[in-house]
């Protein structure tokens, strides 16, 4: 990727030094801030492009059968999988379209009709999501997925974060409680031992007589 310095002139009459580089897709050189961010950088491709991208795939897509849109679904859960070294078989297509026949392309927890579109810089909610049900282990998908949105999926991560410290609080209580019993704690070597009260000296005697 080449970056440039570009210098151009503001309405105001200022100067704007900025560093560019050229479109993937239309070859103009633009500003970074019209590429969105990635990891490591910016994407190739800049906004207008992009948008025009997803755009022409969205509708290609339309006319592409449920089991290629579930097959990609599922080749970008097991690549998660991967990344988080996750215990398990990685998750099959099989399983995965007996799910989404079950649920009718419904989400399983609002029951919103879930799609396959997807377009930069909006909220998406209804998009089709993979989700992990049991996320207290490091567990993979296969046996352990739920079709969600992808709003029921972003607010189930406060969910699964809940659930887990109740999960852990419940295990140190009961911990706690087989400790109490199997345990008798015996304080009387660090009590301090009773003493008669001190004795007032004769003086003190006369005088309040």
């Amino acid at each position: 990727m080449s970056l440039e310095t570009v210098i151009t002139l503001t309405p105001d009459g200022g100067i704007r030094v900025e560093v560019a580089k050229p479109c993937s897709a239309c070859g103009q050189l633009k500003p970074l801030r019209s590429f969105h961010k990635k990891v490591g950088g910016r994407v190739a491709r800049c906004m207008p492009c992009t948008e025009r991208h997803y755009m022409q795939w969205n509708d290609d897509r339309k006319h592409w059968p449920i089991e290629d849109l579930v097959a990609r679904k599922v080749a970008q859960a097991n690549r998660r999988e991967r990344f988080r070294r996750a215990v398990g078989s990685p998750l099959g297509l099989e399983e995965a379209m007996d799910k989404w026949d079950a649920c009718e392309g419904k989400c399983e927890n609002c029951g919103v009709e879930m799609t396959f579109e997807w377009t930069p810089r909006q909220e998406n909610a209804d998009h089709a999501v993979i989700d992990r049900v049991d996320t207290s282990k490091n567990a993979t998908y296969a046996g352990n997925m739920a079709w969600l949105c992808t709003w029921c999926n972003t607010e189930k991560g406060g969910w699964d974060l809940v659930a887990q410290r109740d999960e852990q609080i419940a295990r140190l209580k009961k911990k706690l409680k087989k400790f109490k019993r199997s345990k008798t704690i015996d304080y009387s070597s660090v009590l301090i031992p009773s003493c008669p009260p001190p004795s007032l000296p004769s003086s003190s005697k006369r005088a309040r007589r």
